[in-house]
């Protein structure tokens, strides 16, 4: 009965937190330099993607209980500030005025935020 409530309440929602914040980390890679040429199909799909991705993030930060949130602070997740990333970059999706290195950065602090890579 102890295990099951562990996997249940424990295991399981750990397991969505990294499935959520490996499908933003693609997101984001995939779309990161979607820019005015792109045409309006990839610029849809892009926003549709980004947007999905966020909203997950944003639901397991304020969504899960107690052991989700100690999870993240230890692997040093901020999955709030990387779900406004992915919104900036959604906003940034086939608009004129983005150059190349705005969009890395704005990547760049999606990784940070996600712990792809430190600072």
């Amino acid at each position: 009965m102890l295990a099951w409530f562990i996997t249940n309440w424990v295991g399981k929602p750990i397991i969505d937190v990294r499935d959520k914040r490996l499908k933003a980390l693609q997101a984001a890679e995939q779309h990161a330099f979607v820019g005015f040429v792109a045409g309006n199909e990839r610029e849809a799909g892009a926003r549709a993607a980004l947007t999905e991705a966020a909203s997950g993030l944003q639901s397991i930060s304020r969504g899960h209980g107690w052991p989700v949130r100690l999870y993240c602070r230890l692997a040093r997740y901020d999955l709030e500030a990387a779900a406004n990333w992915l919104i900036t970059m959604h906003n940034m999706a086939g608009k004129i005025g983005y150059d190349d290195k705005r969009r890395q950065i704005v990547l760049d602090a999606i990784y940070i935020f996600l712990r792809v890579i430190s600072i």
